[in-house]
């Protein structure tokens, strides 16, 4: 829940200070007020704002007031994610009432942001497709009718489709060796994890050790506004290597540096593996992904179940994905 509580205080001139952190943008606000009566309305206005807001009035209410629902209903939406433009974006709309957000306004805000940060069109799609998630979110709730991202299109380009790499059972063990030979302790697990469960990239380097049971074997992933929880099992082996450096908190790997891994630092620690040419066939992390989920099919599995397990939010992008596996 987004509790923002407004803390306030008597400064030596006698005025009053009112300070606390917003929910959204994670930044430090301070107002002054003359009068304790007027710094303790600003207080409730604030907190009621935040928190205790009447949210039957959504016609009324404004961005940051639907945003803060979204926050509050959905806290591990990927909308918050958007950290680089989330304060922006709050600081540009956030006042405003949500039907009179209009298209022509998100359109000159997006081609700011694209010729300030000089980012390609594979770029922003990627930023439309998290931006769509509150106003789906809205949809939903029947707040609005459709979103006012609906006319605003980026150029695809060939080069910008993803190839999968297929591995077969026999070729992932033979990476699984080749891996356990370069690094046992460090690289192994990782890799192993993301064998056994078929997990998603952000899943494995955001893994905690609250989710991980040594003893059941087991690994929990929190579900998001695009995919469900879902508990995988993995092997006794995988257990007792993840037993070995357990924790009571934090993330459950880390860089040499004890810094908690990323997707950027973990394409590197892999590259580094690459490098050395044990194992020469080419792939990547979402080839992973893919070939767990092609290799389940294979045997003998279905799609349904293969759902629940890739944590997919509807049989149909399991089909879209893997049904022509079945075939």
């Amino acid at each position: 829940m987004a509790n923002t509580q407004v803390n306030t205080c008597m400064l030596k001139d006698g005025t009053m200070l009112a300070s606390y952190v917003h929910p959204l943008t994670k930044r430090k606000v301070r107002r002054t007020f003359a009068s304790v009566l007027q710094v303790n309305e600003y207080k409730a206005k604030i907190e009621n704002k935040f928190f205790a807001a009447d949210l039957t009035s959504y016609g009324v209410m404004t961005l940051e007031e639907l945003m803060i629902f979204l926050l509050n209903d959905r806290p591990n939406s990927t909308f918050f994610k958007m950290r680089l433009h989330l304060i922006d974006f709050t600081e540009t709309f956030g006042h405003l009432p949500i039907h009179h957000l209009t298209t022509d306004m998100l359109r000159t805000w997006m081609d700011q942001v694209q010729q300030e940060n000089k980012v390609a069109d594979t770029t922003m799609r990627s930023l439309k497709c998290t931006l769509d998630r509150l106003f789906e979110f809205l949809i939903e709730k029947e707040i609005i009718s459709e979103s006012p991202l609906r006319e605003i299109y980026y150029r695809k380009t060939p080069a910008d489709a993803i190839t999968r790499n297929h591995l077969p059972t026999h070729e992932i063990e033979k990476l699984l060796d080749a891996v356990k030979k370069y690094s046992p302790g460090y690289l192994y697990p990782i890799i192993k994890l993301f064998t056994e469960t078929g997990a998603k990239v952000t899943e494995i380097v955001e893994l905690k050790w609250g989710q991980v049971d040594c003893i059941k074997r087991t690994v929990c992933f929190d579900g998001t506004d695009r995919s469900q929880a879902r508990t995988a099992p993995i092997s006794e082996e995988l257990a007792g290597l993840l037993s070995k450096k357990q924790r009571e908190t934090g993330f459950v790997f880390k860089t040499f540096y004890r810094e908690p891994f990323t997707r950027i630092k973990l394409t590197r620690a892999i590259n580094e593996f690459k490098a050395k040419g044990l194992y020469r066939r080419n792939w990547n992390l979402l080839d992973l992904r893919h070939s767990f989920g092609v290799n389940f099919l294979s045997n003998g599995g279905n799609l349904r179940d293969l759902q629940a397990i890739m944590g997919h939010a509807n049989i149909f992008d399991t089909k879209r994905l893997y049904g022509d596996s079945t075939k």
